[in-house]
């Protein structure tokens, strides 16, 4: 019985990480399924903007795309979702000559107790003029806010390790949120957690990154998957909004497609691979996603699912299908070929 297809996402497949072509090793599913697809222009080149658009959410008019309410949806799925949330992610900002640079949560190992202190610290400061943060994860923060602010703002990823000049909120609220941002970073450098973990050696939680606010859309949403395979909390949020099923990555290799439509994966090693530079990591993901990819290659020729369709957000979207995988006279090219030039995201 033939189920239905893989949609795979894989930000960073193609970098930009500092590599030197020489030390990527041979992938031979991986160069072979990009060889023999069919090409297509990508939606967007974004991650975010591509994990929403499958679900038929698209930028509004005015302000951001709503990731932090659907991402608090898979982090916090018990918890009451009504009101306007932004992410407010737990940073370290850190001076470097006349710059200064952020750190995500991904390096600052953050405790639940460290997480719970510093946002009652925050509360308890911020509660008369109507915002209240919460932790439902260590290093997932969110922000609700009685009276949605008129900004637009950038995402993390777009953040780290950048100059922060450029991409901090714009728009006819971004003094107000400025010196809100300000105050809780003084309020965060005197907190006691932060004292303990600079005498032990690491970095200071010392900033919080805001950005993609909204509301819930109406739900359920709509879309064509049966079912998502993904850490992400966003996909997973998604996918409780559009009533799916959801399942871990660690169990993508026992899964069956599903019958009645395409499972969506959201492959994500390599993106933080990609944001903090590391080749040796992105190498090893790019091997560990070639083996996953020599599994789905065979159940392709044997029928088991009818198309594989690979999404690098990177401008090109590669479709795999049964008959395609027989163009033996597509030779595979190597990774090194394909890789994003320095310094693009």
């Amino acid at each position: 019985m033939v189920g239905g297809g893989i949609d795979l996402l894989i930000p960073g497949l193609f970098g930009p990480v500092p590599v030197v072509p020489g030390d990527l090793p041979r992938l031979p599913a991986l160069e072979r399924a990009l060889a023999r697809s069919d090409v297509s222009p990508s939606a967007t080149p974004d991650p975010i903007e591509a994990l929403l658009a499958r679900f038929g959410i698209g930028a509004p008019a005015a302000g951001d795309l709503p990731s932090a309410p659907l991402a608090r949806l898979g982090d916090a799925p018990d918890a009451d979702p009504k009101g306007f949330w932004l992410h407010a992610d737990p940073v370290h900002l850190r001076a470097d000559r006349d710059q200064l640079l952020l750190f995500d949560s991904r390096h600052l190992a953050v405790t639940q107790a460290e997480a719970d202190a510093l946002v009652g610290l925050f509360n308890a400061h911020f509660a008369d003029v109507g915002l209240r943060l919460e932790a439902p994860v260590p290093g997932r923060w969110y922000l609700q806010a009685e009276t949605p602010p008129d900004i637009g703002t950038r995402p993390l990823h777009l953040a780290v390790g950048c100059n922060l000049d450029q991409l901090l909120p714009a728009g006819p609220d971004a003094r107000r949120w400025a010196q809100v941002l300000n105050e809780a970073q003084m309020l965060f450098h005197g907190a006691e957690v932060n004292h303990q973990r600079e005498a032990e050696g690491r970095p200071a939680i010392n900033g919080v990154w805001i950005w993609g606010g909204g509301r819930l859309p109406p739900l359920p949403l709509r879309c064509d998957f049966a079912g998502v395979c993904a850490d992400h909390p966003l996909a997973r949020g998604l996918a409780r909004a559009a009533g799916l099923p959801t399942h871990p990555l660690a169990h993508l290799d026992t899964l069956q497609p599903p019958a009645n439509g395409d499972l969506l994966v959201l492959w994500d090693d390599l993106w933080g691979a990609v944001l903090d530079a590391e080749p040796g990591a992105w190498i090893e993901g790019l091997g560990r996603l070639d083996r996953a990819l020599a599994d789905w290659l065979a159940a392709l020729r044997r029928g088991r699912i009818p198309r594989l369709s690979l999404d690098p957000c990177a401008d090109q979207r590669f479709t795999l299908t049964r008959s395609g995988l027989r163009r033996f006279w597509r030779r595979a090219v190597p990774m090194a070929s394909r890789l994003r030039a320095p310094g693009e995201r």
